[in-house]
């Protein structure tokens, strides 16, 4: 009898200690979690007045102070989600040019972002062990006649693309961290980085 009244006892104890861990658990400290946007910004010297968001206005002055381009917009915005020391992978595709054109001149995208940390030395900044990003930028090498008689364009794909190693970036500020010129084209990417802390 006394074997089933320990039996009972160590069972119930087991089923308290049990609850308080998960309790414990379900009121754990939710990790910081930081916004990453990766923006393409296109310098060209074709006609017209795009605007830059005003996020990118002393982006847009220092670009207007160290390049002689005479027209500067978006191309596209990358956006992520990030916590301290992870990773982010993105492939997809994007109108860099700006105009309509056909599925045959879009341009592809991957980027990888490894080992995003907190500054330690400067807390109001963060690391990042590695970042790169690749395009494949459609380039038209001549025509041909579809059965229509129409022109079709003949596209090749240039590979483009920059890799970074151990790059700073200071907190809700606007960094170019590289730039990349386009094929072909009288066209420049500029790549602006900012990381904030991202809304709970």
């Amino acid at each position: 009898m006394k074997q089933i009244k320990d039996l009972f006892v160590n069972i119930g104890v087991s089923c308290v200690l049990l609850f308080a861990a998960v309790t414990c658990f379900g009121q754990g400290t939710i990790e910081p979690s930081y916004e990453v946007s990766v923006q393409l910004v296109m310098g060209s010297n074709a006609t017209g007045n795009d605007a830059l968001p005003t996020s990118l206005g002393g982006i847009s002055q220092q670009l207007k102070r160290n390049f002689a381009y005479k027209n500067y917009r978006l191309g596209t915005t990358i956006l992520s989600r990030m916590s301290n020391h992870s990773d982010f992978e993105y492939k997809s595709y994007a109108n860099l040019t700006g105009s309509e054109n056909d599925s045959r001149m879009r341009n592809f995208l991957e980027m990888s972002i490894r080992g995003l940390k907190k500054g330690e030395t400067d807390p109001a900044g963060f690391n990042i062990q590695s970042m790169r990003l690749g395009a494949r930028v459609p380039v038209v090498m001549g025509t041909n006649k579809d059965p229509d008689g129409k022109d079709v364009p003949v596209v090749n794909y240039e590979n483009i693309g920059l890799t970074i190693n151990r790059v700073a970036i200071p907190t809700n500020n606007p960094t170019i961290i590289g730039t990349l010129d386009m094929p072909t084209t009288n066209e420049m990417i500029f790549v602006v980085m900012t990381v904030r802390a991202a809304a709970q």
